[in-house]
């Protein structure tokens, strides 16, 4: 497991940090209406500022961080259920239908209900794995705010976990507030690197190989057999 994390993040490094700017690019959500700035309706209360959309946003991943990691460093229960508990915090913090709709990019629109079912009762689960297994050595670590920085909509909170045994790694929460205004993660970045593009490419290719139907396949076993003590699972990848 320490060797598939040690690749996992020279993957990262390898990358460029896209995930603000892909985000931005793309309406969450399937695109809703932009108020002209300045405008209210009338009666209603102010609209937020940027600045207002930052400070809340830096509030959220700070509260989401400490939630997190009092659940993988809690001293109830076993190691799954301290993983159980860390992936319902990232399911209710994260815009899931967003990620999720990314990750399988424009295979989608050959999906059929059926399949669009299946990817949907299964992704919750894999994607906050995913997430709990990269983070599950660094959280605990001493960590200290960098800065934040709002861009169409999206802030990016920045935080730097200070490891002892080496060095200090940046991480990003990419945040904005969803249709019911309610704040979300829509990204999480390490090294300036977005988990879900990394992820998004290895299921384009394994799709490619294998087809949609081979790619739910290994969802659904995967979240079957995966316990919070076993080695991550088979990498979805085209090699296969």
């Amino acid at each position: 497991m320490l060797i598939s994390k040690i690749r996992f993040l020279a993957a990262l490094l390898a990358l460029s940090a896209t995930s603000g700017a892909a985000a931005a690019q793309d309406a969450p959500d399937g695109g809703e209406a932009a108020q002209a700035p300045g405008e209210a309706a009338e009666g209603a209360d102010a609209p937020e500022t940027a600045d207002d959309l930052v400070d809340a946003a830096v509030t959220f991943a700070k509260t989401l961080t400490d939630e997190a990691t009092a659940a993988l460093t809690s001293e109830e229960g076993t190691e799954e259920d301290r993983l159980t508990a860390f992936q319902d915090i990232l399911k209710d913090g994260m815009a899931l239908d967003y990620i999720a709709r990314r990750m399988i990019g424009e295979a989608r629109n050959d999906m059929t209900d059926a399949q669009k079912t299946r990817y949907k009762a299964v992704f919750p689960d894999y994607i906050t794995r995913q997430y709990a297994e990269q983070f599950a050595d660094i959280v605990g670590q001493p960590l200290e705010f960098s800065d934040a920085k709002e861009r169409r909509g999206f802030v990016a909170v920045r935080m730097t976990v200070n490891r002892r045994d080496g060095r200090p790694i940046p991480v990003s929460w990419v945040i904005r507030r969803d249709r019911s205004e309610a704040l979300k993660i829509y990204d999480i970045t390490v090294n300036s690197v977005s988990i879900m593009l990394v992820k998004s490419d290895e299921f384009a290719a394994f799709i490619q190989a294998n087809g949609i139907d081979a790619l739910l396949d290994r969802l659904e076993a995967d979240a079957i057999t995966k316990t919070a003590a076993a080695a991550p699972g088979p990498e979805v990848s085209s090699s296969e």
